[in-house]
């Protein structure tokens, strides 16, 4: 198999309006979160739907663990948000199997 583990960076434009992590179907079996060191607000995670989430600071990180043998998380069905526009994430997935 080739290259399974991707990073990426993700920005909301609008503070208050959540963008999906991935805007199209994406499998990890792990995937981090860490706001960008640049961030002067909190960033917000949740599911698509779900009330509450996760709030992390500047340069802290949300880590998914794996989950059993396969993928378990789907990056479309994260979303994301900001406190201040223009802020955002930087990602790194494994995408492979175990």
């Amino acid at each position: 198999m080739g290259q399974q583990i991707h990073s990426a960076i993700r920005t909301v434009t609008t503070a208050g309006t959540p963008v999906r992590l991935s805007s199209k179907k994406i499998e990890a079996r792990w995937c981090n979160v860490q706001a960008l060191s640049t961030n002067t607000g909190n960033i917000y995670l949740r599911g698509i739907g779900e009330p509450g989430g996760v709030e992390i600071v500047p340069t802290q990180s949300q880590f998914f663990p794996p989950m059993g043998d396969a993928p378990h998380y789907d990056l479309k069905e994260i979303h994301l948000d900001a406190a201040v526009s223009g802020e955002g994430v930087s990602l790194l997935w494994y995408a492979g199997d175990k």
